[in-house]
């Protein structure tokens, strides 16, 4: 009777210690918000979210970071095709490939808000989660794309009045300087409308097609 009382009062502590020194899954150590790539603190549809995982912690920032770009210019692609439908007449212009290159460049520099809202490191992986608030990010574009309206309106009518007297050279430098903006604006545009639930505009908001035409 001993004996067999012995036997399980060492098979316990067997079990206890292997408990102890047991390894977790892999998966158990990486964070859940990691695998999840979200956040109950930071969800949609307030928070565009980017995850990252890498060796050291600045390159998991940037690969969290290009997770959210590439979110919003997958939504933008559609939209600028939209928009460029609208401006194009009779297969006369062709602006898509212009709105294109401008959003890749537009969609880094207005992520300003762009926070780092989690991270830790395990095993010599670091994870990250970034987060942008979508209501700010859309404010800061709707402010650029006023600007840049306000711009363009006052080069057209420069160049207008500078025809109306005579004075074509100075009237078209006018027109091509309002051309210039345009691209910018588009893509702006259609990032806003991409991301908000009231656009901002819908088709040529500018007059662009009817502009190259008086060019």
């Amino acid at each position: 009777m001993n004996t067999l009382k012995n036997y399980f009062i060492a098979k316990t502590a067997l079990l206890f210690l292997a408990g102890l020194f047991a390894v977790p899954s892999l998966e158990a150590q990486i964070p859940q918000w990691y695998l999840d790539g979200r956040s109950s603190d930071y969800s949609p549809p307030t928070y565009i979210v980017g995850v990252g995982e890498a060796r050291n912690l600045n390159e998991a920032h940037n690969i969290a970071r290009a997770s959210v770009g590439s979110q919003i210019r997958v939504q933008v692609d559609s939209e600028i095709t939209s928009v460029t439908r609208e401006i194009e007449t009779n297969g006369q212009f062709n602006f898509e490939s212009d709105f294109k290159n401008a959003t890749t460049s537009k969609v880094d520099e207005t992520m300003q808000g762009l926070e780092i809202v989690k991270q830790t490191e395990h095993a010599g992986m670091y994870y990250a989660m970034v987060a942008l608030n979508r209501e700010s990010y859309l404010l800061g574009i709707r402010s650029d794309l006023q600007s840049l309206q306000a711009d363009y309106n006052d080069l057209v009518t420069r160049g207008e009045n500078s025809i109306n007297e005579g004075r074509i050279f100075p009237g078209i430098t006018n027109y091509l300087d309002a051309q210039n903006l345009t691209s910018e604006f588009y893509a702006l545009m259609a990032t806003y409308n991409a991301l908000s639930e009231v656009p901002y505009g819908a088709g040529d908001e500018l007059g662009l097609g009817n502009m190259v035409t008086e060019i």
